[in-house]
């Protein structure tokens, strides 16, 4: 029987579950902190170990459903319909397989939803910094960069100087925005439903 190679990619998935797990609390210390400077690389981290899960999660269910013929099941089983038709000690291995991965499963739920809330807000839309208010016109910022150049004797280069900052504050302002999708759409998916249904 290949109730052993089941076992083997179970311990495979868990163990990336649990680094899904690492992943995802980093990006929530990196949001709680504010810094949207490695929220995209955070957020990239997460995406990888995901797609490993994708890949786990298929060779699991060509496993799975060669191991089901073999029980004599139809279809695809659940972690708990083969744990109960296994013999021992397979039975017991297979169940606390299904509940470490429900664990594991509804960790990354919460730790997902709770990215999710700080990216959303109150208000449910993804929030935006002071930055994000001064590049969408505060008239303190525009007052002041016209004062700047009035004052020099160079205006062409305090121009120059204005244009470099802005165009790296407008780069800031851009992953700003696009960083805070990236973690919604990723915590939206965090938990596959193939595994949901496998751990049903």
């Amino acid at each position: 029987m290949a109730l052993s190679d089941v076992s083997n990619i179970l311990w495979r998935e868990r163990q990336l579950l649990e680094l899904l797990v690492f992943k995802l609390e980093a990006e929530q210390l990196v949001l709680a902190a504010g810094r949207a400077r490695w929220l995209a690389y955070a957020t990239r981290e997460v995406e990888i170990v995901l797609g490993e899960t994708k890949h786990i999660g298929l060779e699991r269910s060509v496993l799975v459903a060669g191991t089901a013929r073999e029980l004599g099941l139809s279809g695809s089983p659940t972690l708990r319909e083969i744990a109960g038709l296994t013999p021992p000690p397979w039975d017991g291995i297979f169940a606390e397989h299904r509940s470490a991965m429900l664990r594991l499963a509804q960790e990354i739920d919460s730790i997902a939803k709770s990215n999710r809330a700080v990216i959303r807000g109150p208000s449910d839309q993804p929030r935006l910094s002071t930055l994000d208010a001064t590049l969408r016109g505060d008239p303190r910022f525009l007052r002041d960069r016209t004062t700047q150049s009035q004052s020099t004797s160079s205006g062409l280069t305090m121009r120059q100087d204005m244009t470099d900052i802005e165009v790296q504050v407008m780069v800031q302002l851009r992953t700003r925005q696009i960083a805070p999708q990236a973690v919604l759409a990723a915590g939206a998916r965090a938990v596959q439903p193939s595994l949901t249904d496998f751990l049903k």
